[in-house]
């Protein structure tokens, strides 16, 4: 997925290694929420188009990418049901 392999739960990703940044696939939300206070930005996949349940994490946070990862397993796996 974008190019990577990813991890994925129930067949489904969430979560990828996109250029050096950690991208998870949480609530709209909590993406706002990670952007705003600066760990993260929307994922942007290419072209300028923005995905609002996906969040790419800056590598000066990685000491929340494992908690993040867990969050966005929980998340989509939740959705999967």
């Amino acid at each position: 997925m974008f190019g990577s392999p990813g991890l994925k739960v129930e067949g489904k990703v969430f979560a990828v290694l996109v250029k050096g940044k950690l991208v998870v696939k949480l609530p709209k939300e909590r993406v706002e929420a990670l952007a705003a206070s600066g760990d993260a930005e929307h994922f942007d996949p290419g072209m300028g188009r923005l995905m609002k349940e996906w969040a790419a994490v800056y590598p000066r946070a990685q000491d929340r990418w494992l908690s993040l990862a867990l969050e966005a397993r929980d998340f989509v796996a939740l959705g999967s049901r």
